[in-house]
């Protein structure tokens, strides 16, 4: 659990009514991907709304749109939003996510740039503005996103970022280098140590992409995952 989180729970321990805390919880829960706890937040926060700003409703009705699958109500909303506050990045970047997540590569590159525009080291925009440039086999920018992205936030997730970028190009062995950098810095990010899995195949290193998923399903709770897919990726 991070700070925020806490203290936003600790503000509901004390007035459980609290609107906008159910909101910023859900909006949390959101960008973890824990989805039925981010409709349980946003469905409290919609309980309350007369005690939202217009600006706050709209979020509402936005990130409940995404919680149940309504990209198009969603991105309605999303528009709304920047009508109300069109110098907020976070509005622009909302909606860029909204397409990014049904494949609407260009709108979602223009709303990413737009976002951009308005502070041009807003890292979170980097990462899926990368993915869709590679996307569309436009590798250089993808690159060049990606390395900005490394650079304005040293995470693990931007190295896993840089080793798919790298992938989509075909430069298996600076993939290969970003994801182990990845997991370096984040030893529990399953999806980077499964790519690179799926690297170790793409190069004909069959064995040892066979033994890196035997290692990885034996140490999480998808072992029952694992028959499958080692059959269906290795050699045995």
């Amino acid at each position: 659990m991070n700070t925020s989180e806490r203290e936003l729970r600790s503000a509901l321990d004390i007035d459980p009514n609290l609107a906008l805390a159910h909101l910023m919880l859900g909006e949390i829960f959101v960008f973890k991907n824990q989805w039925d706890a981010a409709q349980s937040e946003i469905l409290a926060a919609r309980k309350q709304s007369s005690a939202l700003t217009e600006v706050d409703q709209v979020r509402v009705e936005a990130f409940l749109a995404r919680v149940f699958g309504k990209p198009f109500e969603e991105q309605a909303q999303f528009q709304r939003l920047i009508g109300l506050q069109p110098q907020k990045k976070e509005n622009y970047y909302e909606l860029a996510e909204s397409y990014f997540h049904t494949a609407e590569v260009d709108e979602a590159i223009v709303k990413y740039k737009d976002a951009l525009s308005l502070d041009n080291r807003y890292a979170r925009a980097y990462n899926h503005l990368a993915y869709c440039y590679s996307w569309k086999g436009e590798h250089s920018l993808a690159l060049e996103a990606a390395h900005r992205y490394l650079e304005l936030d040293h995470s693990g997730n931007a190295y896993d970022t840089l080793g798919d970028v790298y992938m989509g190009s075909g430069d298996y062995a600076k993939a290969e280098e970003m994801k182990s950098k990845a997991i370096q810095a984040d030893p529990q990010m399953y999806y980077a140590i499964r790519n690179l899995a799926n690297i170790e195949i793409m190069r004909g290193r069959y064995k040892a992409a066979n033994d890196r998923l035997k290692v990885f399903f034996s140490s999480t709770e998808e072992k029952m995952q694992a028959g499958p897919i080692l059959r269906g990726s290795c050699l045995p």
